[in-house]
């Protein structure tokens, strides 16, 4: 368990990245994802039993996010927690269609993120 301090640092730092990535893709809505800040820090900073360094622990818990709107809150959450790299979480191009999402820096395969997390895979 964080302090609420330590709390609301990381949603901060979490509603900035949500700000870049928005800006620089020039698409998206703010809100959807800003107003999905505070309860995503709370769970993945506080509540949920996950490792970032151990992403397919067995006995970790999972969150579905069918808000599509917020999609760049979780990313920012993930990044933020250690999942990848905060460079990565600012993207220009989402296309779900091919699953990768590019940065400036390089891309990453999102497919490949979700077989080493999924528990099929």
């Amino acid at each position: 368990m964080y302090n609420i301090g330590f709390l609301e640092e990381k949603a901060k730092e979490i509603r900035k990245s949500i700000i870049s990535m928005i800006t620089e893709a020039k698409s998206g809505h703010p809100g959807g994802s800003l107003s999905a800040t505070d309860i995503l820090t709370s769970l993945y900073f506080s509540e949920m039993n996950i490792d970032p360094d151990n992403p397919k622990m067995p006995d970790r818990d999972r969150f579905v996010l069918s808000k599509g709107h917020a999609a760049p809150a979780i990313y920012a959450t993930l990044a933020e927690r250690g999942y990848f790299p905060k460079e990565d979480s600012t993207c220009y191009i989402c296309n779900f269609s091919r699953k990768r999402i590019f940065s400036k820096r390089r891309s990453f395969n999102f497919e490949k993120i979700w077989k080493q997390t999924s528990r099929t895979s």
